[in-house]
Protein backbone atom coordinates (compact mmCIF):
# COMPACT_ATOMS: atom_id res chain seq x y z
CA UNK A 1 0.00 0.00 0.00
CA UNK A 2 1.05 3.74 -0.98
CA UNK A 3 2.27 5.61 2.41
CA UNK A 4 0.00 9.03 3.32
CA UNK A 5 3.01 10.93 2.46
CA UNK A 6 6.80 11.28 1.24
CA UNK A 7 7.83 12.01 4.86
CA UNK A 8 6.31 13.21 8.07
CA UNK A 9 7.81 16.21 10.08
CA UNK A 10 7.29 16.04 13.54
CA UNK A 11 7.95 18.02 16.80
CA UNK A 12 7.40 17.81 20.55
CA UNK A 13 7.78 19.94 23.46
CA UNK A 14 7.90 18.46 27.23
CA UNK A 15 8.85 19.04 30.06
CA UNK A 16 12.87 18.55 30.33
CA UNK A 17 14.98 16.80 28.18
CA UNK A 18 15.13 13.44 29.87
CA UNK A 19 12.96 10.68 28.10
CA UNK A 20 13.40 8.07 31.28
CA UNK A 21 12.11 10.73 33.93
CA UNK A 22 10.35 13.29 31.65
CA UNK A 23 7.07 13.93 29.73
CA UNK A 24 5.91 14.79 26.63
CA UNK A 25 3.36 17.48 26.78
CA UNK A 26 3.05 18.19 22.71
CA UNK A 27 2.91 15.96 19.23
CA UNK A 28 2.77 17.82 16.15
CA UNK A 29 3.56 16.67 12.47
CA UNK A 30 3.28 18.03 9.03
CA UNK A 31 2.94 15.24 6.45
CA UNK A 32 4.25 16.53 2.94
CA UNK A 33 3.76 14.99 -0.20
CA UNK A 34 5.69 15.96 -3.38
CA UNK A 35 7.14 18.35 -1.47
CA UNK A 36 4.41 20.14 -0.04
CA UNK A 37 2.34 19.76 3.56
CA UNK A 38 -0.39 17.75 2.69
CA UNK A 39 -1.97 17.47 6.38
CA UNK A 40 -1.16 18.35 9.90
CA UNK A 41 -1.50 17.12 13.32
CA UNK A 42 -1.48 18.89 16.62
CA UNK A 43 -1.97 17.67 20.06
CA UNK A 44 -1.39 18.53 23.59
CA UNK A 45 -0.85 16.02 26.02
CA UNK A 46 -1.59 15.80 29.88
CA UNK A 47 0.93 15.27 32.23
CA UNK A 48 1.55 14.12 35.64
CA UNK A 49 2.15 16.98 37.77
CA UNK A 50 2.97 20.26 37.48
CA UNK A 51 4.52 21.39 34.18
CA UNK A 52 7.79 22.80 35.51
CA UNK A 53 8.58 26.31 35.46
CA UNK A 54 11.70 26.13 32.91
CA UNK A 55 9.83 24.15 30.67
CA UNK A 56 7.02 26.10 30.67
CA UNK A 57 9.41 29.16 29.99
CA UNK A 58 10.85 27.71 26.90
CA UNK A 59 7.43 26.33 25.51
CA UNK A 60 5.13 28.37 26.58
CA UNK A 61 2.69 25.54 27.57
CA UNK A 62 0.45 25.94 30.91
CA UNK A 63 -0.94 23.96 33.20
CA UNK A 64 -4.38 25.93 31.83
CA UNK A 65 -3.51 25.02 28.60
CA UNK A 66 -2.91 21.27 29.20
CA UNK A 67 -6.17 20.56 31.03
CA UNK A 68 -8.74 18.35 29.26
CA UNK A 69 -5.82 17.19 27.01
CA UNK A 70 -5.83 13.40 26.11
CA UNK A 71 -3.34 11.43 28.19
CA UNK A 72 -0.18 10.20 26.28
CA UNK A 73 -1.37 6.62 25.00
CA UNK A 74 -4.69 8.41 23.74
CA UNK A 75 -2.18 11.18 21.80
CA UNK A 76 -0.02 8.62 20.64
CA UNK A 77 -2.69 6.53 18.92
CA UNK A 78 -3.71 9.28 17.12
CA UNK A 79 0.29 11.07 16.33
CA UNK A 80 0.77 6.72 15.12
CA UNK A 81 -2.50 6.74 13.24
CA UNK A 82 -1.99 10.34 11.48
CA UNK A 83 1.47 9.17 10.65
CA UNK A 84 0.77 5.96 9.09
CA UNK A 85 2.62 2.24 9.44
CA UNK A 86 5.72 3.15 7.27
CA UNK A 87 6.11 6.73 7.60
CA UNK A 88 9.65 8.15 6.86
CA UNK A 89 10.18 11.08 9.81
CA UNK A 90 11.76 13.70 9.47
CA UNK A 91 13.05 16.94 12.21
CA UNK A 92 16.23 18.35 13.61
CA UNK A 93 17.56 16.57 16.30
CA UNK A 94 14.76 14.12 16.39
CA UNK A 95 17.35 11.27 16.52
CA UNK A 96 18.69 11.96 20.13
CA UNK A 97 15.46 13.99 21.05
CA UNK A 98 12.31 13.08 19.96
CA UNK A 99 12.69 9.75 19.16
CA UNK A 100 13.89 8.25 22.04
CA UNK A 101 10.89 10.60 23.65
CA UNK A 102 8.44 9.05 21.92
CA UNK A 103 9.48 5.58 21.73
CA UNK A 104 9.90 5.37 25.59
CA UNK A 105 6.29 7.17 25.92
CA UNK A 106 4.99 4.25 23.58
CA UNK A 107 7.15 1.53 25.64
CA UNK A 108 5.26 2.75 28.88
CA UNK A 109 1.33 2.75 27.06
CA UNK A 110 2.00 -0.52 25.71
CA UNK A 111 2.18 0.95 21.91
CA UNK A 112 5.19 -0.06 19.15
CA UNK A 113 6.63 2.80 17.64
CA UNK A 114 9.64 1.78 15.39
CA UNK A 115 9.80 3.40 12.01
CA UNK A 116 13.67 2.87 10.79
CA UNK A 117 13.70 5.72 8.26
CA UNK A 118 14.88 9.09 9.36
CA UNK A 119 15.63 11.64 8.07
CA UNK A 120 17.93 14.58 10.73
CA UNK A 121 18.10 17.74 10.04
CA UNK A 122 21.03 18.18 12.40
CA UNK A 123 22.79 15.72 11.12
CA UNK A 124 22.35 16.82 7.40
CA UNK A 125 23.97 20.39 8.65
CA UNK A 126 26.77 18.55 9.97
CA UNK A 127 27.73 16.99 6.46
CA UNK A 128 26.43 19.69 4.58
CA UNK A 129 28.35 22.95 6.52
CA UNK A 130 30.85 21.29 8.97
CA UNK A 131 32.64 24.29 9.52
CA UNK A 132 29.17 26.07 11.01
CA UNK A 133 29.70 27.44 14.53
CA UNK A 134 26.36 26.24 15.41
CA UNK A 135 23.90 24.24 13.94
CA UNK A 136 20.58 24.93 16.02
CA UNK A 137 17.38 25.91 14.27
CA UNK A 138 17.98 29.42 15.56
CA UNK A 139 21.36 29.50 13.84
CA UNK A 140 20.10 27.34 10.81
CA UNK A 141 17.01 30.07 9.83
CA UNK A 142 19.45 33.13 10.13
CA UNK A 143 21.88 31.16 7.55
CA UNK A 144 19.14 30.48 5.43
CA UNK A 145 17.20 33.36 5.52
CA UNK A 146 14.29 31.69 7.31
CA UNK A 147 11.72 33.90 8.88
CA UNK A 148 11.24 32.90 12.59
CA UNK A 149 7.90 31.25 13.58
CA UNK A 150 6.17 30.84 16.83
CA UNK A 151 9.53 29.05 18.54
CA UNK A 152 8.72 26.61 20.72
CA UNK A 153 5.38 24.94 20.33
CA UNK A 154 5.39 22.09 18.27
CA UNK A 155 3.64 22.44 15.05
CA UNK A 156 5.72 26.18 14.51
CA UNK A 157 8.58 24.51 14.81
CA UNK A 158 7.67 21.97 12.22
CA UNK A 159 6.83 24.10 9.59
CA UNK A 160 10.59 25.50 10.33
CA UNK A 161 12.34 22.30 9.86
CA UNK A 162 10.26 21.44 7.17
CA UNK A 163 11.76 24.88 5.56
CA UNK A 164 15.19 23.99 6.50
CA UNK A 165 14.98 20.72 5.34
CA UNK A 166 13.79 22.15 1.66
CA UNK A 167 16.62 24.21 1.88
CA UNK A 168 19.14 21.28 2.84
CA UNK A 169 17.24 19.15 -0.12
CA UNK A 170 18.19 22.07 -2.40
CA UNK A 171 21.41 22.24 -1.40
CA UNK A 172 21.95 18.77 -1.91
CA UNK A 173 20.25 18.17 -5.63
CA UNK A 174 22.64 21.55 -6.74
CA UNK A 175 25.44 19.33 -5.90
CA UNK A 176 24.35 16.01 -7.18
CA UNK A 177 23.46 18.36 -10.61
CA UNK A 178 27.09 19.44 -10.66
CA UNK A 179 28.82 16.37 -10.48
CA UNK A 180 26.25 15.15 -12.90
CA UNK A 181 27.38 18.07 -15.54
CA UNK A 182 31.10 17.01 -14.40
CA UNK A 183 30.44 12.88 -14.96
CA UNK A 184 28.54 13.94 -18.21
CA UNK A 185 31.80 16.21 -19.14
CA UNK A 186 34.44 13.44 -18.81
CA UNK A 187 32.08 10.53 -20.21
CA UNK A 188 31.96 13.07 -23.56
CA UNK A 189 35.73 13.93 -23.31
CA UNK A 190 36.64 9.70 -23.06
CA UNK A 191 34.05 9.52 -25.72
CA UNK A 192 35.92 11.77 -27.66
CA UNK A 193 39.28 10.11 -26.46
CA UNK A 194 38.31 6.96 -27.92
CA UNK A 195 36.85 7.69 -30.90
CA UNK A 196 39.88 9.81 -31.88
CA UNK A 197 41.82 6.53 -31.52
CA UNK A 198 39.76 4.52 -33.24
CA UNK A 199 39.88 6.70 -35.96
CA UNK A 200 43.70 6.67 -36.11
Amino acid sequence: MESKYDYVVFDIETTGLHPDSDQICEIAAIGVKDGLPQGTFSTLVAIEGAMPEAAGRVNGITDDMLKGAPAIGDALDAFLDFIGDDAVLAGHNIVSFDIPFVANAAAKSGRVFIYPYVIDTLEAARELWPDLPGRSMDSLRGILGIERTDAHRALADCYDELAVLNAELSVIMQSYARKMDYCRGELLRIAGEITEEIGE
